[in-house]
Parts: C-alpha cells; sequence; structure tokens
C-alpha cells in the first residue's frame, strides 16, 4: 500500500513544482516523504539490525532495552502508541521529524507569498541530517546493550530452563508430522547414522530419575556451536524437567567456553523428547511457542511412541520474522532431515486432548489439596 502512495505523492508533487512559485512546495513535498519513509516505514527497515529489530516493540523483561527504561510512556490511546516508536531516542526523532515536516510545508508554501525564507531550507535540512546522524548513533547504542549480554551470558551461570520453560503457554496447536518410529531403538538407528554423517559427535551421555538417559552431540561450525540434546524416558514428569534443566545446563555452560574468541558463534540447540507414554510435562514441551534468544536459539522436538509421530514447538508470534525465524526455520529443517522425514505435514485433535488432559491435571491436584 505504501509504494502506490508514494509514487502518487511523487506525482502530485511534480505538478505542484510546474505550477508558477511551485517549485519550492514541489521540492519540500520530496523531502517530506524522505522523512516519512526514514521514520515511519520501520516495518522494512531497523536500525537495530535484521537480528534484533523484534526489541523495538517488545514491552518485557526479556528485553534489556526495557528493563533499563530507554522505553517511552504508553500513550493511553492504541493509534497514537502505534504511531511512534517505543524507543525514546527513535520516539524524539519522530517528534523533531514532525516539525521538521510542519515547516517544509511552511517553507514550501511561503514562496507563494514571499521569498525572504528561500535560504531556509539550508537550516532544515542540517537539521535533518543531524536528527538522522542522532538516530543511527542511538541505533548502534541500542544494539550494543542487546549484544553485551548476550556475550556475558555465553558461560557459566546462564540459566536455560528448556525443560520447566520451554516457551510461552499460548501456542497454537502443534504440528504432529504424520511420521515416526515404532521403538527408540529403531529411530536411535537411524538418527545416530545421521548425526554422524552430518558432523555431530557424542560428547557426554547421563543417566536421569526413572530409567531416564541423556546424550548430548555437538558439532562445532565457523559461526555456531551446534548442540543436539536427545533425552529418553518412559513418562517426563515434572520433577525429571527439573533434572534435565540442570544437567542440560551443567553440560552448556561447560562447552561453550569462557574466552572473548569464544563469543564469536550463536548457539543452536534441538532438544528431543523421546517418551513411551503421553504426560502433560511432555505435552507443554512440544505446544508451548518457543521464544528465540539472544544468539542462543532452540527448537523443542519430541515423539511419543504411544503415538508414534514427531511433533515439533511453533515459535512465538512475536518472532515470525527477521533472524530468530530464520534460526529456527533452519532448525526445524535441520531436525527433519537428521530423523529422515519424507512425508507431508498433517494436523490432528492434539489440541482437544491437550486441554482434556490438563484440566483432569488441574482437578487431581485440587483434590490432592482438599
Amino acid at each position: 500500500m505504501y509504494i502506490p502512495i508514494m509514487i502518487l505523492w511523487y506525482c502530485i508533487a511534480f505538478l505542484i513544482s510546474t505550477i508558477e512559485n511551485g517549485k519550492n512546495l514541489g521540492e519540500a513535498m520530496i523531502y517530506i516523504e524522505a522523512l516519512v519513509f526514514v521514520y515511519w516505514y520501520s516495518g522494512k527497515i531497523s536500525l537495530l539490525g535484521r537480528d534484533m529489530e523484534i526489541y523495538e516493540n517488545m514491552r518485557t523483561e526479556k528485553n534489556p532495552l526495557y528493563v533499563q527504561g530507554h522505553f517511552r510512556k504508553k500513550f493511553k490511546s492504541h493509534t497514537m502508541d502505534t504511531f511512534f516508536q517505543d524507543l525514546k531516542v527513535f520516539y524524539f526523532s519522530q517528534i523533531q521529524a514532525i516539525i521538521q515536516i510542519l515547516l517544509l510545508l511552511l517553507w514550501g508554501i511561503s514562496s507563494f507569498f514571499t521569498y525572504k525564507w528561500k535560504n531556509a531550507i539550508w537550516i532544515i535540512g542540517a537539521w535533518c541530517v543531524g536528527t538522522g546522524v542522532i538516530q543511527l548513533i542511538a541505533g548502534q547504542y541500542y544494539r550494543g546493550i542487546l549484544l553485551s549480554p548476550a556475550k556475558n551470558s555465553l558461560h557459566s551461570g546462564i540459566k536455560w530452563n528448556l525443560f520447566t520453560n520451554p516457551g510461552i503457554a499460548k501456542a497454537t496447536p502443534v504440528v504432529p508430522l504424520g511420521y515416526g518410529f515404532d521403538s527408540f531403538g529403531e529411530m536411535a538407528e537411524h538418527l545416530g547414522k545421521n548425526l554422524k554423517e552430518t558432523g555431530y559427535r557424542l560428547r557426554d551421555k547421563k543417566y536421569i530419575s526413572d530409567d531416564g538417559r541423556i546424550w548430548f552431540y555437538t558439532n562445532k561450525t565457523e559461526k555456531y556451536l551446534k548442540v543436539f540434546v536427545l533425552i529418553k524416558v518412559n513418562q517426563l514428569e515434572k520433577e525429571q524437567c527439573k533434572e534435565l534443566d540442570y544437567v542440560t545446563e551443567a553440560f552448556l555452560n561447560e562447552n561453550l567456553g569462557k574466552k572473548k574468541e569464544d563469543f564469536s558463534y550463536s548457539v543452536r540447540c534441538i532438544c528431543l523428547v523421546c517418551a513411551e507414554q503421553i504426560s502433560l510435562p511432555y505435552r507443554n514441551f512440544v505446544m508451548n511457542a518457543v521464544h528465540q534468544r539472544r544468539r542462543l536459539y532452540y527448537l523443542p522436538a519430541g515423539i511419543c511412541f504411544e503415538e508414534g509421530e514427531f511433533e515439533i514447538a511453533e515459535i512465538e508470534m512475536d518472532q515470525l520474522r527477521g533472524v530468530p525465524h530464520e534460526q529456527y526455520e533452519s532448525m526445524r529443517e535441520e531436525f527433519l532431515s537428521l530423523v529422515d522425514y519424507e512425508q507431508q505435514l498433517s494436523f490432528s485433535g492434539h489440541l482437544a486432548q491437550f486441554r482434556k488432559m490438563k484440566d483432569s491435571h488441574i482437578r487431581r491436584e485440587k483434590s490432592q489439596m482438599k
């Protein structure tokens, strides 16, 4: 919609410039369109970079810019809120741009009556350039804030919570792949062979409660530390999730490195939970919408041999663009390749089944409390 309006605007500006004394107004309209493009057409460009653009409007504790107070106060009007940027410096630049637009209009219209303001365009132009430079500097400053905690977090002490808090509970229904294996042994044979062929190496294996086991495979490339975590349980339980968090955090923090040069890569972690029987924690793991972190990308997947189909968690709605979504899609394709997936996606009634299990679990907890 923007491009047709822009073309129409330029046509009107050209027609006005052909009118007697209308040249200045025609030029002013072109400058105004440039300001609108730079300060409001932000759906296509981001001063934070494509890998960080999701943080421009994210008012949550997950955003360091929001936590450190770099966001303006919200307007009471939702329309006003969507019209202006959330980051303070970007918002301040937009306010200046509005004033500059009004002055450009006055400069253009004044040419029909007087030429006293003829040189005012140079002052307005210098102001516009100065505002743009401040905008660029602020973009790099904000980006530095976002990258700084990412570097600091790639060492011992980070809380991953991959299993107890895999994502946002308001997810869309999970899509079973309509493809899987009948037993863990059959699947592990295919998976182990494919992991080895694609450069992964087994780094560690551990036992967890209730005869559960966990295997860690890694493949370090120039850009990524790729980790594949394979978990085998009879039935995934809440206490096991806490144990898996502890074991996985210990392994990842140990293998991420602590030297400055170790922070030049990102981490891509695929977790596959293999359960013999269905359970509510398993459903939560594959059905919560996963939220990708700064340079820490994560793909939860599962297979319950009671049903025999692979399931992959969907990505959070506010990350359906940019680098987080690209990384999610890339890991998804890699996972499908590793498990020899060939068939098409097929929907099922798993959402209704999940709600039924959750209601039953809540009723059981309430009855135990009485």
